[in-house]
């Protein structure tokens, strides 16, 4: 397969966050220079008219305060998109846009951990395709994080790209090839959510506690993709008795026990949240499949709590079988009783699982091996069921995380980073486990 180029560029300046003289949030949460990201993109598209291939992907970078909090990124992205397609043709080039979270001064260490993962995902997702980073744009210390990330994991197909006197010229990199050692898996596996390949790989590796620690926060992670929060409420805890206290663990250990609450609406609720936030990890590796089967199982929990949880009275006489019956017949009496007054509330979510783009997602994957049919899921026809034939995967994914929070607003789940968070925290302690423990043999 021939290779293509995936142009990297990084954009100068900060993104950000807005809040008052007090510290409180305030609209619109974050701020950069438009001006500026016109002028750069300009740049870029003028670039990319002169470079070796007329269409292909674009992977563009920002730095952004590690202080915005995730629910600001998905608008902040938007706006990007938008501001970027305006100049860059988009019918030729798809834009991936990253951002990397950072503070100035802009320290090394902590963005290599962040581009790691970054980097990682793309050398994943383009596994014949070159990093071609343009240099001699963005702030050095990022540049370099990408440099260093970009050389180790895409290695052969790693080029540095020259814009001068309105002529591209391209150097590819070559270096030896090395074997990864086990801790470069190690961390391979985490970035991916594999979480039982990573618990594998330190099976036999010298026991010391802070390897105790890790494998029972990897045991929790398979424990709760699996939906066995009992085990993962169990692992947590032990977790804590080996490693020092951190907040990850503590947050953790919270949700999982709202998950096993005998409140059966506060269940109900954080079982949602729960799936979107593995719904949120399918999105990022593009495992689609995995993805289709928790978006089914989402929209009829959220039927279900309308159900449950919208009534106007005391009586559950008309709520009775609502499991069973195909999701069409279910939802036709979920109709009645809004339009009786019976169920009342919460209208986001309602219109939200009857709408077209989630019909038609869903209806992918009933004419797959995963509902009526053998055929395989065709990742791109999933999005553009989902955003229309003209939007590219990065922007049908873009929309449907949008729409998505705002949908959980409406039931008054709040967003968090849990997962992510989790993953960090690992690639955290997993530096210190490196530094105690060789493989045993």
């Amino acid at each position: 397969m021939a290779s293509t180029y995936i142009p990297q560029y990084l954009f100068s300046g900060l993104i950000r966050r807005v809040h008052t003289l007090e510290g409180k949030e305030m609209p619109p949460f974050y701020q950069f220079n438009r001006d500026d990201i016109v002028m750069e993109a300009k740049g870029l598209d003028q670039l990319l008219t002169q470079f070796p291939q007329d269409e292909g992907t674009v992977v563009v970078w920002f730095v952004m305060e590690e202080s915005i909090p995730k629910k600001h990124t998905y608008s902040l992205l938007s706006e990007l998109d938008s501001l970027l397609s305006d100049v860059i043709d988009s019918e030729k080039w798809e834009l991936i846009i990253q951002l990397i979270p950072g503070q100035t001064p802009y320290k090394g260490t902590e963005m290599l951990m962040e581009a790691e993962r970054l980097v990682h995902q793309l050398a994943v997702k383009y596994p014949f395709d070159i990093f071609a980073q343009i240099v001699g744009f963005g702030h050095p210390i990022p540049f370099q994080t990408l440099f260093l990330e970009g050389v180790r994991q895409f290695e052969n197909r790693y080029a540095s790209v020259y814009w001068e006197n309105n002529q591209v010229e391209i150097l590819h990199t070559t270096i030896k090839q090395t074997m990864d050692s086990w801790m470069a898996e190690f961390r391979n596996f985490i970035i991916d959510h594999d979480y039982q390949a990573a618990l594998e790989i330190i099976t036999d590796i010298e026991q010391t506690k802070v390897v105790q620690g890790i494998k029972c926060l990897l045991q929790m992670m398979v424990d709760r993709f699996n939906f066995s929060f009992d085990l993962a409420l169990a692992h947590v805890k032990e977790a804590k008795s080996h490693l020092p206290n951190h907040d990850v663990m503590n947050t953790t250990e919270a949700i999982l026990m709202r998950l096993l609450s005998q409140n059966q609406a506060e269940q109900d609720l954080a079982r949602i949240q729960e799936l979107f936030r593995q719904i949120d990890v399918f999105i990022e590796i593009d495992d689609m499949p995995s993805f289709l089967v928790r978006f089914y199982r989402v929209r009829e929990a959220i039927l279900y709590y309308l159900f449950q949880h919208g009534r106007t009275s005391n009586d559950s006489s008309g709520h009775k079988n609502i499991t069973k019956g195909h999701f069409l017949e279910k939802l036709a009496k979920l109709d009645e009783q809004y339009l009786s007054g019976e169920v009342d509330g919460n209208y986001g979510a309602y219109f939200y699982i009857k709408s077209a783009n989630v019909t038609n997602t869903l209806e992918a994957r009933n004419k797959s091996f995963l509902g009526h049919s053998r055929k395989q899921v065709n990742t791109s026809g999933v999005w553009k069921s989902y955003n229309g034939m003209k939007s590219s995967p990065y922007q049908a994914k873009l929309r449907f995380t949008i729409d998505s929070k705002i949908m959980m607003r409406d039931l008054g789940i709040e967003e968090d980073e849990n997962i992510p968070q989790i993953n960090k925290y690992l690639l955290q302690v997993s530096s210190q486990m490196e530094k105690q423990v060789v493989p045993n043999g």
